[in-house]
């Protein structure tokens, strides 16, 4: 799958990795550097990987040389090695952070021994993350978020696509861990809720929460191929947020508020979940999110007028005294009208 840079890069020159007769093309700085791409990550899947490195060290462009570390990561991690793609990551400048969180999402299904009904998933988590390869002296902390990006693909990792939404796994997480359990749980949850169909007339984030709590008892469906949802995960689980809680990923492209207390977090994390497959908040849940007093809760509202605000306009009205409400809301609208929002999925069937 081809990053942004190079979709980018390529619809400026009339062609993309995929152009047979890229290279034949006029030497430009951007055809160069997409045909460097193509061919380090054909070297790199062919396990020529200082030759696939070296491809990218001639790109004159740091943006293109950077993406072209990135597609070797990406090619290296299909072909299950993920450590000689961390590695390379480390070489991706400015794009190491998406590098990491690239390459630790492609490989998510099989990171961690563990199953959705596992008591112990929290000790498979850790086991994992203690076996990750160290940062580099010279790379700064910032761009080494791999434990960070680690724990979020190994919780989702344990629940997308496995055909059961049993909650236990996602109760046994430690509680720094357990904003990523909650979304990895509602994650799947959503999905096979969605594809039961089993209780239309009720807002789909309440099905979720009831599973949660085993009434009915755990949720079992049809299984997912990894391929049909790996890629479409790169979650921002970078930021850090002023407000009391901190951003955790819950569905694909975005980024939630995480809550404090942990049954309002679980809301959230349903309503994220919800939406990410293609159901939409309820008037009433976004009020009852106004209504609590922590700016996580009234956070989330805000986003979900932002990004649909003919969808709620009179919980939109509610913010108009609310200024750093109203402005969040505003801004997210905005940054959505630019294409900068959360992709929401459709999945039915066990298929793509």
């Amino acid at each position: 799958m081809l990053t942004w840079w190079a979709l980018t890069i390529g619809c400026g020159v009339g062609a993309s990795l995929e152009d047979e007769t890229l290279c034949l093309r006029p030497p430009t700085p951007s055809v160069a550097g997409l045909c460097a791409m193509e061919s380090a990550a054909a070297l790199a899947q062919e396990g020529a990987l200082d030759e696939a490195a070296a491809a990218c060290a001639v790109v004159a462009s740091s943006a293109l040389r950077d993406e072209c570390y990135m597609q070797v990561s990406e090619a290296l991690v299909r072909d299950e090695q993920l450590t000689a793609a961390l590695g390379i990551c480390a070489d991706a400048g400015s794009l190491t952070p998406d590098c990491l969180e690239h390459a630790v999402w492609i490989a998510s299904a099989g990171l961690v021994e563990a199953a959705p009904g596992d008591e112990d998933a929290q000790g498979a988590v850790d086991a994992f993350i203690e076996g990750l390869p160290p940062r580099p002296m010279d790379l700064p902390l910032s761009a080494w978020n791999l434990e960070a990006v680690g724990r979020a693909a190994a919780w989702h990792g344990i629940y997308a696509g496995a055909g059961s939404a049993d909650p236990t796994a996602a109760r046994s997480a430690r509680p720094e861990d357990a904003p990523l359990a909650r979304g990895a749980f509602a994650w799947e949850a959503a999905r096979l809720l969605l594809d039961e169909a089993i209780d239309a007339e009720k807002p789909l984030h309440e099905q979720i929460l009831q599973r949660w709590e085993g009434t009915p008892p755990a949720l079992e469906g049809p299984a997912l191929s990894p391929e049909c949802w790996q890629v479409r995960l790169t979650p921002r689980i970078e930021y850090t947020s002023k407000l009391r809680g901190y951003m955790a990923p819950t569905y694909p492209g975005g980024a939630r508020f995480v809550h404090e207390d942990p049954g309002t977090d679980l809301f959230i994390a349903a309503l994220d979940a919800a939406w990410a497959h293609g159901a939409d908040p309820s008037d009433a849940a976004l009020r009852a999110l106004l209504a609590l007093d922590e700016l996580p809760a009234q956070m989330t509202a805000a986003r979900y007028v932002g990004l649909l605000p003919e969808r709620y306009p009179t919980v939109g009205e509610a913010l108009t005294e609310r200024g750093k409400l109203r402005r969040y809301a505003e801004y997210t609208r905005r940054a959505a009208a630019m294409g900068w929002k959360p992709r929401r999925i459709a999945m039915s069937g066990g298929g793509c």
